[in-house]
């Protein structure tokens, strides 16, 4: 350390009315025991971010996990199609699944973003608007947003936990 960094100091004074009483105090911190206190809160503030990092990374696996899994198919027939198979409208959650493309490109990843950290299950898949929130012709088949829904309360639970 320089000869100024070592040498200087910060007062606090406290002042305040008391029974009709100016009174005051005066504290004088070292700079070297400020930065202790610095170091000391930056890294009890690294243990914080490392246990919110590893919370979001666990709510986003389940997340994915259940957004990933493979909704159930019912049989539906129709006169002019007969008897067919397709993923259950009304199952609470899961993709449908036909070839798989919709369930691999779901993907998630957590970052930092300044001070907020940020956990996404995402697609980038085209049609999955419409299979998420159906047309007008087909019911929606809510994969992503049911994963959210179905977790809901082990989420809230897992940051209340900490």
């Amino acid at each position: 350390m320089d000869k100024f960094h070592q040498q200087s100091h910060i007062q606090i004074v406290i002042a305040f009315w008391f029974q009709n009483k100016f009174m005051s105090k005066t504290f004088t911190i070292k700079s070297t025991e400020i930065d202790k206190l610095v170091n000391s809160w930056k890294k009890k503030q690294g243990q914080i971010n490392s246990k919110l990092e590893k919370m979001m990374n666990s709510v986003v696996q389940t997340v994915y996990s259940t957004a990933h899994s493979k909704r159930p198919k019912i049989d539906i027939t129709k006169e002019n199609r007969g008897k067919y198979r397709v993923s259950d409208p009304y199952a609470s959650a899961g993709v449908p699944v036909d070839t798989g493309e919709l369930q691999e490109s779901i993907q998630k990843d957590v970052k930092w973003q300044g001070l907020k950290i940020i956990g996404r299950v995402f697609t980038s898949n085209p049609y999955a608007k419409f299979v998420e929130f159906g047309t007008s012709r087909m019911l929606p088949r809510s994969f992503l947003r049911s994963a959210i829904h179905e977790n809901k309360e082990w989420i809230k639970e897992r940051f209340r936990k900490g």
